[in-house]
Parts: C-alpha cells; sequence; structure tokens
C-alpha cells in the first residue's frame, strides 16, 4: 500500500521559517531580561542584613583572598 501526503504551506511564513533577524532579537530579549533578574536578586541579597547572610552561607566580605 503507497500513501502519498502533501504538506503545503499554509499560515504565517513566519511560524514556518522565522527570518534570522527575529531570532537574535528575541534572544537578546531573553538575555536582556536574565541580566536584569540577576541584578535585581544581587541587590535583594545585598540588602539582606549580614546574620541573614551568614546563615544562607554568602561569603563575609572582610575576607581577603589571595
Amino acid at each position: 500500500m503507497t500513501m502519498i501526503i502533501v504538506h503545503e504551506e499554509t499560515g504565517s511564513w513566519l511560524r514556518l521559517r522565522p527570518p534570522s533577524w527575529i531570532s537574535r532579537v528575541v534572544t537578546a530579549g531573553f538575555e536582556l531580561r536574565a541580566s536584569w533578574q540577576r541584578r535585581r536578586n544581587l541587590r535583594i541579597l545585598e540588602s539582606l542584613p549580614a546574620d541573614t547572610l551568614k546563615d544562607i552561607g554568602w561569603p563575609a566580605n572582610d575576607t581577603i583572598r589571595k
């Protein structure tokens, strides 16, 4: 038995073959959002009291690494 299946391109051509510039813009958007979230989380951590930071294992500021 032979089956013939025909796939026709229907719908938006953007969904079928996204241009490379769209994928770059989307990737840049995701990277920008991730960067913003990292900076926000760091600000939140830095605003915590020293005792809380010590309890969660955050390194002390007065240690000198060589």
